[in-house]
């Protein structure tokens, strides 16, 4: 099977302004509180996807997909705290039936090394590079009916 969607995050409404209290250090600091606040300037993007779903023989179920959708912040409002986010999503997936009451799903998550320069003059940081990849997995156990 495969499957296309098209799907729209209003992240221009999300939020309109980052702020960051910290206070009270582990560890000696050249200060014992700090507040920084700044514009967070997003758009709402559509994230455009394809999947790929194929039954085995056996009754498992192999699965791939990819995402993209342009960047989300502008780089005027990055900041050491936000993390950036990628442009792309790749996956790859492994359902099967474990007995007959359970169910097994697998996924594997990759976004690529994606970097940024950047300024952003609300913040005292000057001239900085936010960098961002994610390698992550995804379990999920389900009961049959």
């Amino acid at each position: 099977a495969i499957a296309i969607e098209a799907n729209w995050s209003d992240w221009a409404g999300a939020t309109r302004r980052l702020k960051i209290n910290a206070s009270n250090p582990d560890a000696p600091a050249p200060v014992n509180t700090l507040s920084q606040s700044s514009s967070l300037k997003m758009h709402s993007r559509i994230v455009y996807s394809l999947g790929i779903e194929k039954a085995l023989a056996s009754g498992d179920v192999v699965r791939a997909g990819y995402s993209y959708h342009s960047l989300i912040i502008d780089k005027d409002s990055l900041s050491p705290t936000f993390a950036l986010t990628p442009q792309h999503d790749y996956a790859l997936g492994y359902g099967t039936k474990l007995n007959a009451n359970w169910l097994m799903n697998i996924a594997f998550a990759y976004q690529p090394r994606k970097s940024v320069q950047y300024n952003n003059t609300e913040l005292p940081f000057g001239d900085s590079v936010e960098t961002n990849e994610s390698f992550s997995v995804h379990f999920t156990f389900s009961k049959l009916p």
